[in-house]
């Protein structure tokens, strides 16, 4: 699968942060328009929670891209029909925290234990499935890669 090289390429090396200077908060209302349609077709709330204003970050823009972009995917897929998804973001000392929450059903304890760990073939394919796909340990890497978690 495409998602498992990358993963590969981001764990040993093979994909390098180019950053330079962007404004996140222009970023995050970039990225949270695309899914302006999926939002509308099925009725949720999408709120942008942006705490003060935001400085200019020295990252990967793209990498940035595509987590705020999966962290949304993510939570839209798993709400229900008319629910409510909210991005809050906030500076805090030298950093920047992000929190994503959503009205879905959740994720039950068990497969957040391993949710951000490497699936395995020991791993019977039912419970890899529970798992989901490769979407958020791909985020949590390329976070990784810019000194987050």
């Amino acid at each position: 699968s495409q998602q498992l090289f990358e993963l590969a390429r981001l764990e040993h090396g093979g994909i390098k942060p180019q950053r330079e200077r962007f404004a996140i908060g222009e970023l995050i209302q970039d990225v949270a328009q695309k899914f302006d349609l999926p939002v509308a077709t099925r009725h949720l709330q999408l709120h942008l929670d942006v705490m003060g204003p935001l400085p200019l970050v020295n990252a990967d823009l793209s990498m940035i891209e595509r987590v705020v972009t999966n962290l949304l995917d993510n939570a839209i897929r798993h709400t229900p029909d008319g629910g409510e998804v909210r991005l809050k973001v906030w500076r805090d000392a030298d950093r920047l925290l992000a929190e994503v929450q959503d009205s879905g059903p959740g994720v039950e304890e068990a497969v957040r234990e391993v949710l951000f760990q490497r699936p395995t073939a020991l791993v019977p394919r039912e419970q890899r499935a529970e798992r989901g796909g490769l979407g958020l340990l791909i985020v949590r890497r390329m976070l990784e890669l810019h000194g987050g978690d």
